[in-house]
């Protein structure tokens, strides 16, 4: 879904961000999954990767969107869901900068996890996130996965895209 700021999707996803409510990015992953070929496409995928959060963006939050949309995508579509592949560190805070920063970024704090070493051999992974503004944490996180294991195949799912 592409969200303009004055749309009435813009408003669900500042609401699930923002408001803490976690219902509305469940219920929207829920519809999606009705609608012709998600389910298709999500079923060729074998693991699920929530990309995380910091520790203190979850405290504030009380969750983590992005694992709020990879739990619904696992538990409809039957996949195995990894959270711990990733693992994020403290660091700049990219709402508060405007798109083209956002691409010049350097150092996002982005590893691998202690799982990495579960992924079965040349899987396909689905990489999940709640917002796509620029694709610079998607890339860093792909980037990040792809160093450590480049047998794997990766492909990428966002509830919106908010870019240009």
């Amino acid at each position: 879904m592409f969200h303009r700021g004055s749309s009435v999707f813009s408003r669900v996803v500042h609401e699930m961000k923002y408001a803490r409510r976690p219902q509305l990015a469940l219920g929207t992953m829920r519809y999606l999954l009705r609608q012709q070929g998600y389910a298709d496409f999500f079923g060729q995928c074998s693991v699920v990767i929530p990309v995380p959060t910091t520790w203190w963006r979850r405290w504030i939050r009380g969750y983590n969107p992005a694992q709020l949309l990879s739990d619904e995508i696992a538990r409809a579509c039957s996949l195995k869901e990894m959270r711990h592949v990733l693992k994020r560190g403290s660091g700049r805070r990219q709402s508060r900068t405007g798109g083209v920063e956002r691409t010049h970024i350097k150092g996002l704090p982005f590893a691998v996890g202690h799982d990495i070493a579960l992924l079965p051999e040349g899987c396909h992974v689905l990489l999940v996130d709640d917002v796509a503004t620029t694709g610079t944490t998607l890339s860093v996180c792909a980037l990040t996965l792809k160093k450590v294991r480049p047998d794997i195949k990766i492909s990428i799912f966002t509830l919106a895209w908010a870019g240009k």
